[in-house]
């Protein structure tokens, strides 16, 4: 019954944890805006999660512990997967054919795992069960796995603008006069959590209470920006905010970052200089 009861619990502890992060992230809508991000992050999660499983044996007491942890992990690297698999599928449909791209992507799964449980059935004999072979099978595994999932979601162009591609299209024009093309742009986006990413300083869809708290102010914004669907303002440390008017058009978010990024190089080449004469630049 002890042993029943921990299986369990460690498995309604994973589900919970996996509920719980989808709807955290479902009311940001960060799935549809980067899906590349979260499908990294789910193989992330997942190999994370199996590193703590390959090492309970070592910490027999903390079982129970290690292990709806690594339940949670791997909760929301399938919940991660399949919500960002459904946008990059999405992608790949050039002519509506998403149930087609779907079944194929499918079938290459299982077409995989077929492969890695055949491979796994002729390692194993050689691994053996000693911890240190098992670790040293696990992380290279673990590395082909996150090598090949990197690889292949460079190769994928999405079809949305978000603010790392926003500007990386932005920057490019801004520097060489040329819109790059979603195959180049897919090339240079950065979709790790880590490393450094485009426009640090850039908030686009802020709401009103972080742009101005005064109605004077707003109806300032509002006149600068020429009658515009958004508003802008420059925060503290060169912080640049944009807030859109509902309604907005997909052409115009573009266009307002093309803004932000404008005032963003009179701020910093105008430093020092009267704040007045930057909102006439």
């Amino acid at each position: 019954m002890a042993a029943a009861l921990n299986w369990v619990i460690k498995d309604g502890l994973g589900q919970l944890g996996g509920v719980l992060f989808a709807s955290y992230l479902g009311t940001s809508q960060a799935f549809d805006s980067n899906p590349k991000k979260w499908r990294f992050v789910s193989s992330l999660s997942m190999d994370a999660s199996t590193l703590m499983e390959v090492c309970s044996p070592l910490l027999p007491g903390y079982f129970l512990l290690i292990a709806s942890v690594a339940n949670v992990g791997k909760n929301i690297a399938y919940l991660s997967a399949s919500a960002s698999r459904a946008a990059l599928h999405n992608s790949l449909a050039l002519s509506g054919n998403l149930a087609d791209v779907t079944a194929k992507a499918g079938s290459q799964t299982i077409l995989a795992s077929m492969l890695g449980t055949g491979v796994g059935c002729l390692v194993s004999p050689i691994i053996g069960t000693e911890w240190v072979n098992v670790a040293a099978g696990f992380t290279v595994c673990s590395v082909g796995h996150l090598g090949a999932c990197w690889w292949s979601l460079k190769g994928v162009a999405l079809k949305t603008v978000n603010k790392e591609r926003g500007g990386i299209i932005v920057s490019n024009f801004l520097s060489s006069g040329s819109v790059p093309g979603p195959d180049v742009v897919a090339r240079l986006e950065p979709f790790t959590p880590f490393g450094p990413k485009p426009a640090p300083w850039l908030r686009v869809g802020c709401d009103l209470p972080t742009m101005t708290k005064s109605l004077a102010a707003l109806k300032d914004m509002m006149e600068e920006t020429g009658g515009e669907d958004w508003i802008i303002k420059v925060g503290d440390g060169g912080e640049v905010r944009i807030a859109y008017m509902k309604g907005v058009k997909g052409e115009d978010i573009v266009r307002s970052m093309l803004h932000g990024f404008i005032v963003k190089d009179l701020v910093d080449k105008g430093k020092g200089e009267d704040e007045h004469l930057i909102r006439e630049r």
